[in-house]
């Protein structure tokens, strides 16, 4: 073979095996760019919150519906679509909130219940100091104060406040009466300022102290019965056992001593007239005094007997009447006392609480409802 004859060959040959190198390194390179394409880094989208339907028009949320607070002590417009989410009464607060769960919006009303109140609206922007405020908004992730204000006998303070990724406007407008402090604040998405503004105006007019109940102990309850409509107040060691509207209620004391309350047929129209429905309540009561009161101006009877349970042992009585139209509203105290006539002077000075009690007892005739939150 010549010389040229073997460069040939030999090219030949590198050619061929190239070639078959090829066909097979060109797939493998070919499926390992489709197992491993090119990619860019896309950034983690930030969380973001969904948008609140803030209504253009405050003005068309109706408050419909009074709401008396379990307490007793205060009642308060509630507007549609509002449910009552925290009720609480610690004897120094006095607290009822009502939230829109669609609108994140939420009311709260409560009282200060203070051994001494502020002296005047500088003292009361004295006691609301972060210290005190911090408190109230335990609840949210951050709070912050960002105007205040004194208006007339009022303090006004704004805040803005955070709960997760959402931002949140408030105002709070205090005020003193009757030796309390009473507080109203909304809280609302920071784009509510118009809804916020609106609700805090229509709730704080319409916040209303039962007045005379001032001088009993805030820590108390109240039963109140819309068909029978009357209300007293009760220790809060008390436990109401049962109750219906328009029907008897019974309330017990740890002690055993027990209230019943209703509303019964007839008119009661002199003192007479009281001895005999006591003494027809159960053939064993002994009628031991008769007096004549005045309850919100209204006559009043109050009978103090003495009677025996089914088990015979002997009890002491405390009934207060009072007459309203063709019916009577009837509050019967009963207690494991033996031999004491509750209306005598020195057992009203010794059981001054059951004395007490029995006087928060009157006909209740406004259009309101117990506060209570809803199961669901």
């Amino acid at each position: 073979m010549t010389k040229s004859s073997q460069r040939a060959f030999v090219i030949f040959s590198l050619l061929m095996a190239f070639v078959m190198g090829a066909s097979v390194i060109l797939p493998l390179l070919r499926n390992t760019a489709t197992r491993n394409p090119q990619t860019v880094e896309e950034t983690t989208p930030t969380p973001t919150a969904t948008p609140i339907p803030i209504p253009e028009d405050p003005t068309t949320i109706q408050f419909t519906r009074t709401l008396l607070h379990p307490s007793g002590l205060f009642t308060i417009q509630q507007p549609e679509g509002w449910q009552p989410s925290n009720l609480s009464n610690n004897g120094a607060e006095v607290k009822l909130s009502m939230t829109n769960s669609d609108l994140q919006t939420v009311i709260e009303a409560f009282v200060d219940i203070l051994p001494e109140a502020p002296a005047d609206v500088e003292a009361l922007s004295d006691f609301l100091n972060p210290g005190r405020l911090n408190v109230t908004w335990r609840n949210y992730t951050t709070w912050e104060e960002s105007t205040r204000r004194i208006e007339d006998d009022r303090v006004i303070i704004d805040f803005v406040a955070t709960l997760g990724p959402r931002q949140f406007i408030a105002r709070q407008i205090s005020w003193v009466a009757n030796g309390w402090v009473y507080n109203v604040r909304v809280v609302a998405p920071e784009t509510g300022t118009g809804l916020l503004r609106y609700l805090i105006e229509q709730v704080v007019a319409s916040f209303q102290p039962n007045e005379v109940y001032l001088n009993t102990p805030a820590s108390w309850n109240a039963y109140y019965d819309a068909e029978a409509d009357h209300i007293l107040r009760y220790p809060e060691t008390w436990q109401l056992e049962d109750s219906a509207p328009g029907l008897p209620a019974t309330i017990t004391a740890p002690d055993g001593t027990q209230l019943r309350v209703e509303l019964v047929e007839g008119s009661i129209a002199s003192e007479d007239d009281a001895r005999a429905f006591v003494e027809g309540l159960q053939s064993n009561n002994e009628v031991l005094s008769v007096e004549t009161s005045e309850i919100d101006g209204q006559t009043a009877y109050i009978v103090s007997y003495r009677t025996s349970n089914l088990d015979g042992e002997e009890q002491s009585g405390l009934v207060m009447l009072i007459p309203d139209g063709e019916n009577t509203h009837v509050a019967d105290l009963t207690t494991a006392l033996t031999g004491v006539d509750l209306a005598d002077e020195a057992a009203r000075e010794q059981h001054a609480d059951l004395w007490q009690i029995l006087r928060t007892f009157r006909p209740y005739h406004n259009d309101v409802s117990l506060a209570a939150i809803s199961a669901s």
